[in-house]
C-alpha cells in the first residue's frame, strides 16, 4: 500500500483532468431542450434554469445582462429553446453546467404539451369538477400520510399534529416520491391507505423542479385519487408549484405543513370554542332558571288569589246560612211570642199529655178536644 501513495492521484488532480477534458473534446456546443426549474432572481448575477427531453437533464447558467437572460425574462418552464453552450465542470461541487450568452425560443415543450393534453382530457371527463370534490372531517381521528418515510414532510407533519391536535392517530404508508419508480410507488401506498380505515388522507412531498414533482402527474394515479371514497388532501411541493393531483384531489394544500393545519383543528381554539360553549350554557341555563322563577312566583300569585277568592266566596255562603239558621232557631222563634209543642206519642189524641214551651215557661197539659180546621 505504501508504494501506490506516491502513484495514487489527488482528487484536485483529477477534477482539473476531467474539467479540460470536457472543454477540450465537447467545446461549445448548440443544445435543444425544454427548460425547466428556471430562477430568475432580481439581486442575483446569473439566472439559473434547466434543460430536459424525455430522458435526460443538465444544469444552465447565464450572465443577468446577457442576451439569453433578456429572453428568459418573457420565459417559463415548458418552453422549448436552443442555447449555444460552453460546458464548464466546476471542481469544489463535482458538477458539470452549461454557460451561454445565446438562446432562440422554439415553442412549446414536448414534456409540457403532453401535460398539457392529458390536463385537458382529464378535465372534459369530468375528474375536476368541484361538485365531485369531498368534505374534510371537522375532527379527524384516524389520518394517513403517503410521502417519503425520512423527508422532512413527515416530520413537519407529525410536528403540526402534535402541536394542533395530538389526539389524532396518524398511519404513515412510505412512498418514493422522485424518479422512475416514483409512480407505482405513490400508486401503491395510496392504494393501501385507502383500504385502511381512515377519516382522510394527506398525499405530498417538498418542493423541487417540475422533473422532481413529475410523479404526481401519473394518469393512473390521478384517476385513483378521483375514485377514492376516502377525503385526500394534495400537498405537493410548494405554494408555486402545481401538478395534477392538485386538480383531482379534494382539497389542494400550499404545502404539506399546510395541509396538516387544514386537516387538523387547533386544540387551543376548541378549548376556547367549549369554554364559551360552557359559558353559553351556564348563562342560558341561569335565563331558564330566572323566567321559570318569574312564573313560578306568578302562578303562585295566581294559586293565592284564586284560593283567597273561593274563601271568601265560602265565608259569605256560610254567613248566609249561619243567618238563615239563626233565624230559624228555636229559642229566637220563642222570643217573638210563638210556643213550642211536643208529644211523647207520634200522633196526638184526646187525653194525650203534651209540652208547651214558650220564651220562658214549660207548661205541661191535657188534651180536652181537637177540632179540625179545613183548608
Amino acid at each position: 500500500m505504501k508504494g501506490l501513495e506516491k502513484s495514487a492521484l489527488s482528487v484536485s488532480a483529477v477534477a482539473f483532468f476531467i474539467s479540460g477534458l470536457i472543454k477540450d473534446q465537447l467545446g461549445p456546443v448548440l443544445i435543444r431542450g425544454e427548460i425547466s426549474n428556471l430562477q430568475l432572481r432580481q439581486h442575483s448575477a446569473y439566472i439559473r434554469f434547466s434543460l430536459k427531453d424525455d430522458k435526460a437533464k443538465i444544469d444552465c447558467l447565464t450572465h443577468n445582462s446577457s442576451n439569453a437572460a433578456k429572453l428568459l425574462s418573457h420565459l417559463k418552464d415548458g418552453d422549448e429553446v436552443i442555447i449555444f453552450a460552453q460546458p464548464s465542470y466546476y471542481t469544489k461541487y463535482g458538477q458539470v453546467s452549461f454557460f451561454t450568452d445565446e438562446m432562440m425560443k422554439l415553442g412549446e415543450g414536448v414534456f409540457h404539451s403532453n401535460l398539457e393534453k392529458l390536463r385537458q382530457k382529464l378535465y372534459e371527463e369530468g375528474l375536476f369538477e368541484e361538485s365531485k370534490k369531498k368534505s374534510l372531517p371537522k375532527y379527524p381521528e384516524h389520518i394517513g400520510v403517503v410521502t417519503s418515510a425520512d423527508g422532512a414532510v413527515l416530520q413537519d407533519i407529525l410536528r403540526v399534529a402534535q402541536d394542533r391536535y395530538p389526539f389524532v392517530q396518524i398511519s404513515i404508508f412510505p412512498s418514493v416520491v422522485q424518479g422512475v419508480d416514483a409512480p407505482k410507488s405513490l400508486y401503491d401506498s395510496l392504494s393501501l391507505a385507502l383500504k385502511s380505515n381512515l377519516d382522510a388522507i394527506i398525499i405530498g412531498r417538498g418542493g423541487g423542479s417540475s422533473e422532481d414533482l413529475n410523479a404526481f402527474n401519473d394518469e393512473k394515479l390521478i384517476r385513483l385519487v378521483a375514485q377514492a371514497e376516502t377525503p385526500i388532501i394534495a400537498a405537493v411541493g410548494h405554494e408555486v408549484d402545481t401538478t395534477l393531483i392538485d386538480y383531482v384531489a379534494d382539497f389542494s394544500a400550499p404545502t404539506p405543513t399546510g395541509a396538516a393545519m387544514i386537516l387538523l383543528p387547533d386544540k387551543d381554539e376548541l378549548l376556547q370554542e367549549l369554554s364559551q360553549i360552557k359559558q353559553g350554557f351556564s348563562s342560558g341555563l341561569n335565563y331558564l332558571i330566572k323566567e321559570k322563577s318569574i312564573e313560578i312566583d306568578s302562578l303562585k300569585n295566581q294559586l293565592i288569589t284564586s284560593y283567597q277568592k273561593h274563601i271568601d266566596t265560602e265565608q259569605g255562603e256560610l254567613a248566609l246560612l249561619s243567618l238563615k239558621l239563626q233565624e230559624n232557631n228555636v229559642q229566637v222563634i220563642l222570643k217573638k211570642g210563638f210556643a213550642a209543642i211536643t208529644s211523647p206519642e207520634s200522633s196526638i189524641q184526646i187525653d194525650n199529655t203534651i209540652t208547651i214551651k214558650t220564651k220562658n215557661k214549660i207548661i205541661h197539659a191535657t188534651i180536652n178536644s181537637i177540632d179540625y180546621i179545613e183548608e
